[in-house]
């Protein structure tokens, strides 16, 4: 029998031709659907925006008295890991602020370790933007953190556990940043010192008053951090509230220093500077005192008070003396200086930092 294939071919195209009508009706259908979703959609919020209006109109205070639950991870645990690790991947417990808190970094939180063991832990303010050195809280101690997005950590011991909360949280209560609180701020241990190191920029000047009588008193400045006003290019040292001694200051051997803290307020833009002594007791071999740079702290924030960087743990000595400085000590040098090339600056910055004993 022959084959007619106009026949064939008149049936291939009316298959191309089916299957082009079906895939337009399922298109159409398609469409058909989206439509019927977005007039649902909009049907809502035509009925959302009509109760907006109606509360709005009604003088209702439902939006003005709504409250923002903190984020607060609750008790977790910490995983123990003894040795810092190399990589931030490595530490085996993480907090991803960011993403849980619906990508929002979060300006303030305490860091609360709640034992047995002590915790380590680095923090980020940017996606993998993490600080340099660990930092480290000992049993009930608590650290505020400051921009943070994400949190990782590691113990000491199993069964550690921490809380993060959102806020500064002292003793069960948002309080107020102040210069009291910060210093008080550490659980200090057997084996820490804590360490002030202070300036005063002012006046020394008498006061008068004119009511309810004038009377004129005199000022005696015995403040051993108090020095005259700061002039414009000019760079000053902290001093030991301690002992009064300006620095620099020598870390004793088989310990480090670990400045964790710093505030006050200056009335112009200024730099704050952390040294350190590269070579111990390089003053028998140079004949000086020698210091390498560690830490630049630039503020252009005049007269406000200073506010936390997110890295908190900015500087310790543990990098450079893992087992604590080797004899006799390694001095290290904190500096301010007036960037303003026109104004003297009045002020108090201070550092707070632990001395801790490592060996």
């Amino acid at each position: 029998m022959p084959i007619d294939k106009n026949h064939d071919s008149i049936a291939t195209y009316q298959k191309y031709l089916d299957k082009i009508v079906k895939m337009q009706q399922d298109q159409e259908k398609a469409r058909e659907q989206e439509y019927q979703l977005l007039r649902q959609h909009l049907d809502q919020m035509n009925v959302l925006i009509a109760e907006l209006i109606n509360v709005s109109e009604s003088g209702s205070t439902i939006a003005a008295s709504k409250k923002i639950v903190p984020f607060q991870t609750g008790s977790q645990s910490v995983g123990q890991l003894l040795i810092p690790p190399q990589n931030p991947d490595d530490y085996p417990t993480r907090v991803d602020v960011y993403a849980i808190n619906s990508n929002r970094v979060v300006p303030h939180m305490t860091l609360i370790n709640d034992g047995p063991g002590e915790i380590f832990f680095i923090n980020a303010y940017a996606k993998n933007v993490f600080n340099e050195q660990e930092g480290h809280l000992n049993v009930n101690d608590q650290r505020e953190l400051f921009n943070v997005y994400e949190v990782r950590l590691r113990s000491t011991l199993p069964q550690t556990t921490f809380r993060l909360i959102e806020g500064i949280f002292r003793t069960g209560s948002f309080a107020p940043q102040t210069k009291a609180n910060v210093e008080i701020r550490p659980t200090v241990q057997t084996n820490e010192i804590l360490v002030v190191f202070d300036a005063i920029f002012d006046l020394s000047v008498p006061i008068t008053i004119t009511s309810p009588t004038t009377q004129t008193f005199p000022v005696l400045n015995i403040f051993p951090s108090f020095q005259p006003l700061l002039p414009p290019g000019a760079t000053a040292t902290f001093v030991n509230l301690a002992t009064g001694l300006p620095m620099p200051f020598l870390i004793p051997p088989g310990f480090i220093l670990e400045a964790f803290a710093y505030f006050g307020n200056t009335s112009t833009d200024c730099t704050i500077r952390v040294y350190a002594e590269p070579i111990v007791n390089s003053a028998a071999i140079f004949g000086t005192t020698i210091f390498t740079t560690r830490s630049v702290l630039p503020y252009t924030n005049r007269g406000i008070p200073f506010n936390f960087v997110p890295n908190i743990n900015f500087y310790s000595t543990q990098a450079i003396d893992p087992l604590g400085a080797p004899p006799p000590g390694r001095f290290a040098l904190f500096t301010i200086t007036n960037d303003d090339p026109f104004n003297n600056m009045i002020g108090n910055p201070f550092f707070v930092a632990i001395l801790r004993q490592i060996t």
